[in-house]
């Protein structure tokens, strides 16, 4: 193993061991059971009125659930242009952003959220970051360990390198 790797192996460690006691209680970004709250913006008839609650339902079933990530985040960005005070809705647009290996969007989303949300910003949208930041953290170890043991590319250290970048 050649000492870049090992420093950065060395590293990646120490951080994620730092960043795991100083976390307390949190969101588990990936809970599909995570009770997800409703902004004070909401109005529930208006949501149902609108048809998105039904198209949103389906989108999640077929597209996400499924690992359509690309066409479940069209359709739920479509669904927050209609509505947007439905905070599961961006949830899920963020969640689909994460899997498609796009943080840098999924954050931006997630702030875009707690702005447009402003009631929801500390109790749900700032523990959500947190804990998106926690799943890249853990993302980046594995990517790591593949990088300084197994694989070799330059794609890998890349997408290594770009995942510790944006965690800076």
């Amino acid at each position: 193993m050649g000492k870049i790797a090992l420093q950065m192996l060395l590293v990646g460690i120490s951080s994620l061991s730092v960043f795991a006691q100083s976390r307390g209680a949190r969101i588990d970004f990936f809970n599909e059971r995570l009770k997800i709250p409703d902004s004070e913006l909401f109005i529930e008839a208006e949501y149902i009125d609108s048809g998105i609650g039904l198209r949103f339902g389906v989108d999640k079933r077929l597209s996400y659930f499924s690992g359509q990530y690309e066409e479940a985040a069209e359709a739920f960005e479509a669904a927050i242009q209609v509505y947007r005070f439905k905070a599961e809705i961006w949830v899920y647009l963020i969640r689909s952003y994460y899997h498609l290996r796009n943080p840098e969007r999924a954050r931006d989303i997630l702030e875009e959220a707690a702005e447009t949300m402003p009631d929801l910003k500390q109790e749900f949208w700032v523990p959500l970051l947190e804990s998106m930041l926690v799943e890249l953290r853990l993302r980046a170890g594995d990517l790591q360990t593949q990088v300084v043991f197994y694989t070799k590319t330059p794609g890998d250290f890349i997408t290594l390198f770009r995942l510790y970048k944006f965690l800076e």
